[in-house]
């Protein structure tokens, strides 16, 4: 897939927003919210997020077991809940059920935090620190996750439906039935994740870092994988009918009773890969018509 240029020499908005979400992934979160302290006060604004924040009600949307003080916390700002996080470092954040749909919580430092079942669609979690959290069953749909840390976090039956996943890592993560369906996933590390029966269906997963990763049983209709790197994946059972695997490197993995049906498959590296009939592919690269 070829991506558009601009038309004039002038960049555009969607460059403009290429570079940034570039930019965002060669950061540490410490860099990013410094940078974002001197660019708020460059700007005259204050520092303290919660003035310009939704504020949040612990008793809307949050079930019996949240925790209305770290809520309070959350709801003076994201420099203010880091702050604290860094203050408590044995503490573990208990934010179950609770409603942050809509909310800017970019840069936000969720490590480890409780989110399990929590409403975050259509939230801004850019650069969000989410390492090793809970967040199973939790809607993020629609949500910005652009360029978070979702290592070794638990998504398990996450609805991430329609979120921008672009350059994000989700390492390790379990994300096994998750509903992934139109996501942008564009250039996300994935690598040795979970997504055992999840739903990808029309996912973007342009030149995205699948190795090792585990996509058994799989609904990857029309996804575009275009590029994508799928060395040692696992894709047994997967459905990946009419997708869009053209240039992908597919060395070594397993694709026995996968569906293939109608599949783009013009420059596939195959090298080492179980076939869906059970043989082992000798080498080379595949193009149309080959399956």
């Amino acid at each position: 897939m070829t991506e558009k240029q601009p038309s004039s020499v002038q960049p555009s908005a969607v460059t403009l927003q290429s570079i940034a979400q570039d930019i965002l992934t060669l950061l540490d979160r410490k860099a990013l919210l410094e940078l974002r302290a001197k660019i708020d006060s460059l700007l005259g604004l204050s520092v303290e997020l919660s003035t310009i924040e939704p504020t949040l009600h612990p008793s809307e949307g949050a079930i019996a077991e949240s925790s209305p003080e770290h809520l309070a916390w959350l709801q003076k700002g994201v420099v203010t809940w880091n702050d604290w996080r860094e203050q408590n470092r044995e503490l573990v954040p208990d934010l179950q059920g609770a409603n942050l749909s809509g909310f800017n919580l970019a840069f936000v430092n969720f490590a480890g935090v409780n989110l399990e079942y929590a409403n975050l669609s259509g939230a801004d979690m850019r650069g969000a620190f989410l390492k090793e959290a809970n967040m199973k069953g939790a809607n993020l749909y629609m949500a910005d996750l652009i360029g978070v840390n979702c290592q070794q976090a638990c998504l398990e039956a996450a609805n991430l439906q329609g979120a921008d996943i672009y350059k994000a890592n989700f390492s390790h993560a379990n994300l096994q039935e998750a509903n992934l369906i139109q996501a942008s996933i564009r250039r996300a590390t994935l690598v040795g994740a979970n997504l055992h029966r999840a739903k990808l269906k029309q996912a973007d997963l342009l030149q995205a870092n699948l190795v090792q990763t585990n996509l058994s049983q799989a609904d990857l209709q029309k996804a575009n994988m275009e590029g994508t790197n799928l060395i040692e994946a696992n894709l047994e059972e997967a459905n990946l009918l009419g997708a869009n695997l053209n240039r992908a490197n597919l060395c070594r993995a397993r694709l026995y009773k996968a569906n293939i049906l109608h599949a783009k498959i013009n420059g596939v590296t195959l090298k080492g890969a179980v076939m869906p009939d059970g043989t082992v592919h000798g080498g080379g690269t595949a193009a149309i018509g080959d399956q």
